[in-house]
């Protein structure tokens, strides 16, 4: 169809594959471009189908839309049979983008993984999940990370820490740091040496305010491996953890809220330490 008609598309003529429209301003001026077209399809042996041709028309309708002084409307004819179409009943009967639309939606309701109690539909119980099984349900329900209850291996661990030596102020020259490695809140506290007492007394107030942890990690440092504080471990049932010699990584969490901390108290050291307790 472009090769036949190709001096006349785009300038009085829009074809799209089999079919075409031919227009122009003025019924006069129009009849021999007319004529030229009639011409070239015959010399090509092109046949119109005179069912589906109209001339001389102020509206018609192409490639399903009407066509009019008002614009492109929707053919009316499609819409209503459209509309009459039957709603399918069965998986089968739709058609691909409504059955992924189907499937997203009821995949919800598919849940194959072990939960407590299988009930059937006037909601008896027909069998208790119980012993070893129950306790693998609710742990894998509790534990996992977006079971709402982190579990007692991440809710339980702190790390502890030493800034310093600073520079003397009032009487302070050194930061203990403790941090929680869920909720990642940290406590430090100015103080004037880093040794075990002062590391059992900070440690008894932390205990007496957010209880007891399942366990300590901190350094090889001595303030930490003595013997004042592993009877204060031994007496709250908390296990120390060392870190690996030379490994910062192993406490990671406390080196990572020491960094931040120095970052924020550059240049105000002197306001900042007097208050005994940052929170």
């Amino acid at each position: 169809m472009m090769a036949i008609f190709h001096d006349m598309v785009e300038k009085m003529m829009e074809v799209f594959m089999d079919d075409f429209s031919f227009f122009w301003n003025s019924f006069e001026s129009f009849l021999p471009y007319l004529d030229k077209m009639l011409k070239q399809c015959e010399d090509t042996n092109l046949y119109l189908n005179w069912e589906k041709s109209h001339f001389m028309v102020k509206k018609g309708i192409v490639l399903g839309h009407k066509i009019s002084k008002n614009g492109i409307e929707v053919d009316k004819a499609k819409i209503d049979v459209i509309a009459k179409l039957p709603h399918p009943t069965t998986v089968k009967g739709m058609s691909s983008q409504q059955k992924n639309k189907f499937l997203k939606d009821v995949k919800h309701y598919f849940w194959d993984d072990p939960f407590l109690f299988k009930i059937c539909a006037d909601q008896v119980i027909r069998r208790c999940a119980h012993g070893q099984e129950a306790i693998d349900i609710l742990k894998a329900c509790h534990n996992r990370p977006t079971g709402g209850h982190h579990g007692p291996n991440y809710t339980a661990k702190k790390g502890i820490d030493f800034m310093g030596p600073f520079p003397y102020l009032r009487g302070n020259k050194y930061i203990l740091v403790a941090v929680d490695y869920l909720s990642k809140w940290v406590e430090a506290k100015a103080l004037p040496t880093n040794d075990a007492r002062v590391v059992c007394k900070f440690l008894k107030s932390l205990f007496a305010r957010f209880g007891t942890p399942r366990g300590i990690i901190s350094d090889r440092g001595t303030h930490f491996c003595n013997d004042q504080f592993a009877k204060v471990m031994l007496k709250y049932g908390v296990t120390h953890c060392l870190a690996i010699a030379y490994h910062p990584q192993t406490s990671g969490q406390v080196e990572v809220s020491n960094r931040g901390l120095k970052k924020s108290w550059k240049g105000q050291w002197a306001r900042i330490v007097p208050f005994g307790r940052i929170s």
